[in-house]
């Protein structure tokens, strides 16, 4: 009778081990997963609002600026320190031919987080590897 309550104890013992298993690593998981989520969310929308500035610029100049330090010089209280680093991202902007490309690069390259890119298109895409470009997916609209 001992050995049957020993053996049965054991079995509980088992079972809760592999549900507690089963509930954690899912959850352990998403969370390496999301790490970095907030500064992502912050890059993409510092870059969407990068991309509405320059097309207003574009529309009163009916050219594009010349690099983020031009757009920070003409909305200076828009865009204070936005020549720093933001949420663990450096957002850089560069005209290029017709056109413009804006990114944002991780500050400490080889963490989780993505690379961001827009350019006159207004299409964000993303890398996880290396900086995004012209030729990086597209991330959804949100």
């Amino acid at each position: 009778m001992k050995r049957f309550r020993l053996i049965s104890l054991f079995i509980v013992a088992l079972i809760v081990a592999i549900f507690l298993v089963a509930v954690t690593v899912p959850t352990i998981m998403w969370v390496r997963a999301e790490r970095g989520g907030k500064e992502k969310a912050a890059a993409v929308t510092d870059l969407r609002f990068i991309f509405s500035a320059v097309e207003a610029f574009h529309a009163k100049e009916n050219r594009y600026p010349a690099g983020l330090e031009e757009l920070i010089h003409a909305s200076p209280l828009v865009f204070e320190g936005w020549d720093q680093p933001k949420n663990g991202y450096r957002l850089t902007l560069t005209r290029v031919g017709d056109g413009f490309l804006a990114t944002a690069e991780p500050v400490t390259p080889g963490t989780v987080h993505k690379y961001f890119f827009v350019d006159q298109t207004g299409v964000l895409k993303a890398s996880i590897e290396n900086p995004a470009d012209n030729k990086s997916p597209p991330i959804p609209n949100r």
